[in-house]
């Protein structure tokens, strides 16, 4: 009987023992530690991005060298043309000449396009890669700063629209409406960006 009653005792003690820890842990659930925010200008950071000036000072190049070629071949094709006009109309030679100056149209035409499809996916990568250095250097940034969350911070609004339906747009894609100067680490994104891009 004695026992019973210890055997009582004991399991009423760790009911009680197991609605006391309960109780911490569920207490301690509710306090758990705030959330730390930031938000980053990415149209300020790709303007100072070094990475962006050296790939746009290739890009450039690229398009200088192209304009060049394409200039070549205009003028070869001027050449054909100023060179049709000796032969004979509707004689085998004007004709033979006729169907070399509309083949090499065509092919100047197909690599102007060519060569312009080359450049846009040029510079959807470039776009791609300064996504991802800017990715990067946000994350080096929040990390050794304890912020948890990052957002886009939204450039203001211009002081006039052209028509309603476009300050309507405008207003709807706005995803942050406002941010304290304080949360901004957008310099010190650039400085780590520049950093990280010239240690590569």
């Amino acid at each position: 009987m004695l026992t019973r009653h210890w055997i009582m005792l004991i399991a009423a003690l760790t009911l009680l023992a197991s609605g006391l820890v309960g109780g911490v842990i569920a207490q301690s659930g509710l306090a758990a530690r705030p959330t730390s925010v930031a938000v980053v200008d990415i149209q300020r950071v790709f303007a100072a991005s070094a990475e962006k000036s050296d790939l746009e000072a290739e890009i450039t190049q690229r398009a200088e060298a192209l304009q060049q070629e394409g200039n070549a071949l205009k003028e070869r094709i001027s050449k054909m043309r100023n060179g049709l006009d000796m032969l004979e109309p509707g004689s085998p030679s004007h004709r033979s000449k006729v169907e070399e100056i509309q083949q090499a149209t065509f092919e100047a035409e197909n690599w102007r396009k060519w060569e312009q499809q080359k450049l846009q996916f040029q510079n959807a990568r470039i776009i791609k890669r300064l996504y991802a250095s800017t990715v990067d250097a946000v994350e080096d940034v929040a990390d050794q700063n304890g912020i948890d969350l990052v957002f886009f911070r939204e450039p203001d609004l211009q002081e006039r629209y052209e028509n309603p339906q476009q300050a309507t747009a405008q207003v709807q894609l706005r995803k942050l409406l406002w941010a304290t100067d304080d949360v901004d680490i957008t310099d010190a994104v650039i400085s780590r960006m520049n950093l990280n891009y010239q240690n590569r």
